[in-house]
């Protein structure tokens, strides 16, 4: 399941959830969770608006490292396991301008944001960044199924 949703200056996360979900157990408290992570992400950025997407994953999204074409795009898996990524040093890099390479690496040199943690991903779109997005993938599909917010710069 994906729900996108493009959020002006006053809107809330709520609004990425069908009314069903509002009604779950704890749904209120992962709104306010969620709209402080937009309010924090609008202090930083100032955009005039924001796309949040909200993934409940069973399978893997991405299998393979890329790197994303935004300025910055926040992250938090709030269940399941978090996104894997590579240290710059680990990173294989076109010589010109161009799609990123198949990363041929240890699996011991793949870090992982744990579950809960927020990430601000450094992508190709930020000015001066161009060629230097942060190389990452989604994590193999552990027994429950991964719950993901995204946060973009529209």
């Amino acid at each position: 399941m994906e729900r996108f949703v493009t959020l002006s200056e006053a809107d809330s996360a709520a609004l990425a959830l069908p009314k069903w979900a509002l009604t779950i157990e704890g749904a209120d408290d992962w709104v306010a969770d969620a709209d402080e992570l937009i309010g924090m992400y609008r202090c930083l950025f100032e955009p005039d608006t924001v796309g949040l997407r909200l993934h409940v994953l069973e399978g893997t999204m991405c299998p393979r490292f890329h790197v994303d074409r935004v300025p910055v795009r926040l992250l938090c898996t709030y269940q399941g396991t978090g996104t894997e990524w590579l240290p710059e040093d680990q990173v294989i890099r076109p010589s010109l301008l161009g799609p990123l390479p198949d990363q041929s690496v240890e699996p011991t040199n793949v870090e992982r944001l744990g579950t809960g943690t927020i990430a601000l991903l450094k992508g190709e779109s930020w000015v001066g960044n161009e060629g230097k997005g942060l190389v990452h993938r989604s994590p193999s599909p552990g027994r429950h199924p991964r719950l993901v917010l995204a946060l973009d710069w529209l």
